[in-house]
C-alpha cells in the first residue's frame, strides 16, 4: 500500500496529541476507544481486504449490517476509505483476525 493513503494517529486525535507531549503519538487504544467491540472486529476484517459478503458470512450478519458498521467506523475515526483503515490497523500493529504476529 502506498504511504500517501495512510493516516497517522496524530491526525485522528489532534486534541489528545496536544494534551500529551508533542513528540508522543496517541495510543491505538485511545483512538479505538470510540468503537464498539463489534466495530473493532469488523474493522480488523475490513483491513484483511475481504469483501463485504465474505465478512457478513464470517460474522453471521447481513451485508447491510457490515456496511453500516463500516460507515460508523470510518466516521468515528474520521477517515475516508477502507484503504486508510487498513493502513491504520496494520501500521499500529493491531492483530488481524486469523493473523497472529510473532
Amino acid at each position: 500500500m502506498e504511504r500517501g493513503y495512510c493516516v497517522s494517529l496524530q491526525a485522528l486525535r489532534p486534541r489528545q496529541a496536544a494534551a500529551s507531549s508533542l513528540d508522543a503519538e496517541p495510543r491505538l487504544e485511545d483512538v479505538l476507544a470510540d468503537l464498539s467491540p463489534r466495530e473493532i472486529e469488523v474493522a480488523k476484517l475490513l483491513a484483511t481486504q475481504l469483501s463485504i459478503k465474505q465478512i457478513a458470512e464470517i460474522l453471521f450478519i447481513s451485508t447491510n449490517t457490515v456496511k453500516t458498521h463500516e460507515r460508523h467506523i470510518l466516521k468515528k475515526l474520521s477517515i475516508l476509505d477502507r484503504r486508510a483503515l487498513s493502513c491504520l490497523i496494520l501500521d499500529c500493529g493491531l492483530e488481524l483476525a486469523g493473523n497472529k504476529r510473532p
